[in-house]
């Protein structure tokens, strides 16, 4: 195909469905947001279990617009014949590698966490001042639901399922890639871009060679352990033993994804190295208004994140 072709084709393709995930990180921040200000408000005295209730049920309906958004975008077959295909059986023993491949990334990004607020502490700032907004986590039941169960399942149907499966005509590798970037940005936050960014790379190759519903499961794994569980566990712990539990679990995942990345190098060297990367596809989609407007966006607001230290 004629790089011109090319552009316009992978554009055409793009168009709609870049614009329908800023529209969903828009409703995402708005709902945020407003339940920030409104916490905030002099005179409005509501207990902070009500406040949080009302903040999770806000994610919800997001949630909500979020799969309207992805059945307005998807046409008629589009899931039943592309999505929720399923390519090869998921045995145990390759799925507990996954598993622990897919938690060892907490421990990689919370080393770049580190060394991202090093740099901004010799600047005098920081990105975990208490009050941050957008930090999501509570005892309430409906950001419970969310974050465990709603979130795991819309964001995987939009960005493994019509995201990548809409960018797979130009490429494995590049379909993976790119969906994995637009789930980094969507979080909008320093201290989950990166980890977001490393995950949707496990989360693409899954529902890429097994089922969508495999990246469900680890996503919300994921979300019930160590982004919710374990905080509920070591909540009424000291602060210091609690961080220790913490590093201590992700480091075990750690090791034991290093050990498991040793032994299987050959399939992986073997699964990355066929298929590069068009150069062309890349080209036009950074060149694309929604990615523009995307990263601009998810930017502005992790850079409104950061606070004086």
């Amino acid at each position: 195909m004629h790089p011109v072709a090319i552009r316009k084709d992978l554009r055409r393709r793009f168009r709609g469905i870049g614009w329908s995930l800023v529209l969903y990180y828009g409703i995402m921040t708005l709902i945020v947001a407003g339940a920030e200000i409104g916490m905030n408000l002099e005179g409005v005295n509501l207990s902070s279990a009500i406040e949080n209730e009302a903040l999770g049920f806000g994610l919800l309906v997001a949630t909500i617009c979020g799969l309207l958004i992805l059945i307005g975008r998807g046409h008629k077959g589009f899931m039943k014949n592309h999505v929720l295909v399923p390519r090869r059986p998921m045995r145990p023993g390759a799925f507990m590698k996954l598993l622990c491949v897919f938690l060892s990334v907490q421990f990689v990004a919370y080393i770049v966490n580190l060394l991202i607020e090093m740099v901004l502490n010799s600047m005098g700032y920081t990105m975990y001042g208490s009050g941050n907004p957008g930090q999501i986590t509570s005892d309430s039941f409906t950001i419970y639901l969310y974050t465990a169960v709603s979130a795991p399942i819309t964001e995987e149907l939009l960005f493994r399922g019509l995201f990548m499966r809409t960018m797979r005509p130009y490429g494995r590798k590049f379909a993976i890639f790119t969906s994995a970037l637009m789930f980094g940005l969507f979080h909008g936050d320093w201290r989950q871009i990166p980890f977001a960014f490393a995950v949707g790379l496990i989360l693409g190759y899954v529902a890429m060679e097994y089922h969508i519903i495999w990246a469900m499961v680890l996503h919300m794994i994921n979300n019930m352990l160590l982004a919710d569980g374990l905080t509920r566990i070591t909540s009424h712990m000291p602060s210091d033993t609690a961080n220790a539990i913490f590093l201590v679990v992700i480091f075990a995942f750690a090791v034991a994804a290093l050990i498991i990345m040793i032994v299987d190098r050959k399939k992986i060297s073997a699964y990355l190295r066929p298929e590069p990367i068009n150069r062309l596809c890349v080209q036009a989609f950074f060149s694309s208004p929604s990615v523009i407007t995307m990263t601009l966006l998810a930017l502005f607001n992790a850079w409104l994140l950061i606070v004086p230290a």
